[in-house]
């Protein structure tokens, strides 16, 4: 698989094809909204005070994004970490690289 590449509008279909390879899925767990591609996975959900636990576990050192009514923040989070707690209503998204273990 080609695991990048320049897309242009005169690109040729097979240099698409080459880039977007691969298995994608969209789906639901535990109210959490899941993209995965071969090139990245993004989870998201709004959160109410209390522990997120998370749908995927990360393997990988990331950030998660925190946005709340009238700021944001971000949080380191560690690889095999399974939740965050969580201090104010707010909406979360991680976004790490590869597709690690699901």
């Amino acid at each position: 698989m080609l695991r990048g590449g320049t897309i242009e509008q005169h690109s040729p279909i097979e240099m698409v094809r080459n880039v977007m390879v691969g298995t994608w899925a969209e789906y639901v767990r535990n109210g959490w909204h899941v993209v995965t591609c071969p090139l990245f996975t993004v989870m998201e959900k709004v959160c109410q005070p209390g522990p997120a636990v998370f749908p995927l576990v990360p393997w990988e050192q990331t950030f998660v994004d925190i946005v709340f009514d009238g700021g944001s923040e971000q949080k380191l989070i560690k690889p095999g970490q399974q939740t965050l707690d969580i201090e104010r209503a707010c909406f979360i998204r991680i976004v790490q690289f590869g597709q690690g273990d699901k």
